[in-house]
Parts: C-alpha cells; structure tokens; sequence
C-alpha cells in the first residue's frame, strides 16, 4: 500500500465500514492513513475509540497511540477544525522564489486549494491566471504584474479572516449564486458560509453567457452539497425572478437540467448578512437591450462580409461598402455589425447571413467572460460596451444567403452581397479578378485571356489551378506497351549503368514481355557493338525474338546496328511509352 496511494484509500475505507455500521450517529472521516472521529458526546467517542483499534487490528492495520489527539479544536488536512467554525492554517505567500512557470503553476494550485475558504469572485484573481499564459515551458520566465501583485494582496488579506462554518445536521442550509462581474459566484449557507463555490477560470467556450454560466454553477452547488454534506439544499437562490427562470428553462439546456433536476423552491432573496453585500452591485445578467422578437418601429439594417476584406451594410435602400484589414468573412462581418451599432443608435432589427455573428450577439449583452485567446475577442468586448452603453433595444436574425426567394428580406441581403463583390472588383487586380470569375463560372483559359487581358500562361494556370475544371482538363497521352501473347514474340531492350561495377558498369537487359524472362550483360561500353554482342548472349540462350522494341539512342539507330537486325530476320522498333527518347 505504500506504493499506491489509491489501494491505501481503499483498504482502510473497507477496514473502517464496521465501525461506521456499529455508530451511525459518528462522524469519521480519514484521508490516507489519517482518521478524524467526531461526536458531540465524548462519552460515544470514548466508547467508539477500542472498537476503531480493535476493527483495525482485524485488519492487519495499527494506530501509533502517541500520535492519537483527543480535543475540541484539531487540525486535519490544512485546516483547524474547532466546534462552530473550519478555518485554514496560517501562512504566508512568499513572492521572493516566483520566476517561472512552474513556480506560479505551484502557486496558483495552493491558492485554488484555499478557494473554498474565500469568497473572492473569479474576476478578481484573473490578472494572476493570466501569468500561466504564454510559453508553455515549465522554466519559462514569468513575473507579477501590478495588478496580479495586487490579487494576490487580496488573496493575503482574505486568508487572514478566512472561516467556514460547521454545519447544524438539524437545520437546513441553502445554496445561493451571485452575480459577481464576469463570472457568478456560489456559497452553501446556514447562517454563514459553509463552503464558497466557484467556477472554471477558463470557460470552455469563446463567449460564456452569463445566464448559463449561473446554471452551471448552481448544478456544481448542488453536487458539491451531496459531497460534503450527504444531502441537498432546501432552497436555491439565484439573481433572477420566477418568470425570467421559467423564460431561461425554456431557452437554455442548462437551466432546463437545473430545474428539472432541482425540485426544491428557487427563489431570488438572498440573506441579509454583512457578508454576501460585495455581490450586490453587480450590472445586469438578463438581456434588456436585446430583444427576441422583430422590433416594429426600427430600422432594417442588412450585412454582409466576404472574405476579400470588403463589409457591407443596407439601410433604407442605401448601400454602404468599406474595406478592412481582415481576412475571414465572419471577422468582417462582426466589424460590419459594430458599425452599424455605432452608427444607428435608434430601435434596430438588424438581418446577417452569418449564424456565427448572430449567434454571438444574442450572447454578448449578458456575456461574462470572452477567451483573449480568441482573434475575435477585441471585437466582441467592443460590441458587448456598445450594447451596455444602448439605450433603445436591438434585434438580430439570420437570413440564409442566396436563397433566390422573393421579397424584401432576400432582396436586401442580396444588395449587400453584391456590395462587397462589387468593390472587391474594383481593388483587386486582373489575376485574382480572373480567378473569382473562374471560381463562379468555370469558363476556359481563352475566355479569362481574351476577359481580363491576361497572358496565356496566367489564364492556364488558373484553370489547372481548379479544383473542380481539372477532371476535365485533357491529359497527356499516357502511350501503350502492348505484350506478346506468346514468348519470344516481344522483347524490349535498354541500358543502365551501375558504377559499383567499374568497367563493366554498362548493364544491358532485354526481357520477354510475354514470359518475363530477363537477360542482363556487364559490359564495357553502350556502342552498337555492344549492343550486338549482348543480344547474341541473349539469343543463343533463350532464343531469338520476332520484335525488339528500344528507344531511339544513338546505339540502336546506327546503320550497324539495323542491318544486325535485318540479318538475323529480327524486327526492330523505337518508341517506347514512359521512356523520354522513346518520345524523341
């Protein structure tokens, strides 16, 4: 068991089941080889302690009587344990020895130890998570900032009157999320904190909506109360009111698992304790500028973006085109759709063909926090401090781009597809024009040359170029290298050379193309001489064929060479497929 910390928890879980069936009413935890026993009567202690070592024995397992502590305050795991409060062990954050990454990596881990002792929302310790960005080599230099210097005083300042209350197994606790900037914040209540709950510093997605972000806190709330305490919360309490739970649960897979999974009451009156008032200032986490529905008295505004860096917007019959220095259509877009904030600050319904930047709208007013690691982020938090900063409302939908329906709304996106197409047209040069015209029309390189004044080989190469036109495009002759059917009908005959063999390197083969019997001859040179005396080598073993195909080197056109042939009555042919002097 010293070996495996996993078979060590294990076995002494097992060893101490006896004891937990014959006292129920006893607390006793243990950790490794570490065992806390609890009893509000000392007397159940004192009677449970002999049945503990007599159990362990059983076991094969022995308690070192001069480590056993009997007292109402102890300390177990890191924290003091006392009668009516946990508080954790003093200590003091050392900023001397924090100079790489790993040193931080160490650091933040013990601060995110002590996390449940501490109601410091996530927000205000990111400036120290950030430091774990970058390199990601464990000696990578790293230093404290101002403001991570600053979070950590923070860290330091609330450790010194950090405490957890022990928990009244006879009085319910309930479980409340506030709203605090960016990310909410949990805490199991009775009286006074029982255990802080906070949520991943690093959202899985590049915008955490706010709404959802509480949902899934409240679910990690509620298993964290199973854990430590065996049973749930008699009331969850969230910064919304019962008909904004029930507009949530029926647009939000999470709230839905929420609700259906909490049957309890939900409700949104928090404790009135000194304690929880640093939530209570919080800016708005329920949607107020965006609406979800088509608002009747504002303005229709369409956008589009391309790829070429050209975004474009339709109001009123008025196109509107502008260049950018980006390169995706969805980038261009988000930019498009932050003009267009800024620029119409009356109701707006505003009509993309980009799912993604709707999407991402719906999200921004009430997101928490944006991934910087994202191209987008610099965008999305413009856009979201225009929203807050909106005072009439803001719808958007999607529209799906050349659809060839009729009406306004397929008319309006198609103007300002043709914006962006247009003034792309108009800055780009005759190749990348010629190349747009091909992606859409597929016409010949004649037609691009004769089009966009182009040189033979800049049309060709973009016609090569195509994905789609070169399955059609002709293909060079690939030759035929027709067999005998029957041996000594078709030989064929070359030379290589092979240095290793030193004067005699030229090696010359013929083989039967029906049979496949091959004949090879070092010999000292490649002239028609050699050439004749390897096919009399060839011949007098195998026997002599009625076609001798070569290519066309010097060797095998010679006068001697063809009059060799004719002698022997052996027809001689050049041209063989694959071979360059074949094709000469």
């Amino acid at each position: 068991m010293s070996n495996s910390p996993t078979m060590c928890q294990l076995y002494v879980q097992e060893a101490l089941l006896p004891v937990r069936e014959q006292f129920p009413s006893l607390i006793l935890l243990h950790y490794m080889d570490d065992i806390l026993l609890c009893h509000k009567n000392l007397t159940m202690l004192q009677k449970a302690y002999p049945y503990l070592l007599k159990t362990l024995s059983q076991w094969g397992l022995q308690i070192a009587t001069e480590k056993v502590q009997i007292s109402d305050t102890r300390q177990f795991l890191g924290s003091v344990v006392s009668p009516d409060k946990i508080v954790p062990q003093k200590g003091e954050i050392r900023r001397d020895h924090l100079h790489t990454l790993n040193d931080f990596q160490k650091l933040l881990g013990d601060i995110n130890w002590l996390r449940p002792f501490l109601k410091i929302p996530s927000a205000e310790l990111r400036p120290l998570f950030n430091i774990l960005e970058g390199d990601p080599h464990i000696s990578s230099p790293r230093a404290l900032t101002l403001a991570a210097n600053q979070a950590l005083q923070k860290v330091e300042n609330a450790l010194q009157n950090a405490q957890l209350q022990r928990i009244e197994d006879s009085q319910p606790f309930s479980l409340c999320v506030f709203k605090t900037a960016q990310l909410p914040t949990a805490v199991l209540w009775q009286n006074g904190p029982l255990l802080w709950i906070h949520p991943k510093v690093s959202p899985a997605k590049i915008i955490d909506w706010y709404p959802d972000a509480i949902a899934k806190l409240a679910l990690k709330g509620l298993k964290a109360a199973i854990t430590h305490f065996g049973r749930s919360p008699y009331l969850l309490i969230v910064p919304y009111t019962a008909a904004q739970v029930q507009t949530l649960a029926a647009t939000s897979n999470d709230w839905a698992v929420l609700v259906t999974s909490f049957s309890r009451q939900i409700d949104n009156h928090y404790p009135k304790h000194p304690i929880l008032q640093f939530a209570q200032n919080q800016s708005v986490v329920f949607p107020q500028i965006k609406v979800r529905n088509p608002l009747e008295n504002g303005i229709v505004v369409y956008t589009d973006g391309s790829k070429t860096a050209i975004g474009a917007y339709v109001a009123n019959g008025k196109v509107v085109s502008k260049q950018y220095n980006k390169n995706s259509p969805q980038v261009v877009e988000c930019l498009v759709v932050l003009e267009v904030l800024k620029t119409f600050l009356e109701p707006l319904n505003i009509v993309s063909d980009s799912c993604y930047v709707v999407n991402a709208v719906n999200l921004l007013e009430v997101a928490g926090v944006i991934k910087p690691s994202s191209k987008v982020a610099n965008i999305f938090q413009q856009i979201q401090l225009v929203l807050l900063s909106r005072r009439f409302p803001v719808y958007i939908t999607h529209v799906r781009a050349h659809s060839g329906l009729p009406g306004p709304m397929a008319l309006g996106n198609d103007l300002a597809d043709k914006a962006t197409k247009v003034v792309a047209a108009a800055l780009s040069s005759p190749v990348e024009a010629a190349r747009n015209f091909h992606n859409n029309f597929h016409v010949t390189a004649e037609t691009l040359r004769r089009r966009f004044s182009l040189t033979r080989k800049e049309a060709r190469d973009i016609v090569t170029q195509c994905q789609s036109c070169c399955e059609f495009l002709p293909v060079p002759h690939v030759g035929i290298n027709p067999r005998g059917i029957r041996p000594l009908q078709v030989w064929q005959m070359n030379v290589t050379h092979i240095s290793s063999f030193g004067r005699n390197q030229y090696l010359h083969v013929s083989i039967d193309t029906c049979s496949g019997i091959m004949f090879a001859s070092p010999l000292t040179g490649e002239k028609a001489s050699h050439v004749i005396q390897h096919c009399l080598e060839a011949w007098s073993d195998w026997g002599k064929p009625k076609l001798l195909k070569t290519n066309n080197g010097p060797a095998y056109t010679t006068q001697k060479f063809q009059q060799f042939c004719r002698q022997m009555d052996v027809t001689h042919l050049t041209g063989l497929p694959y071979n360059p002097q074949g094709q000469g």
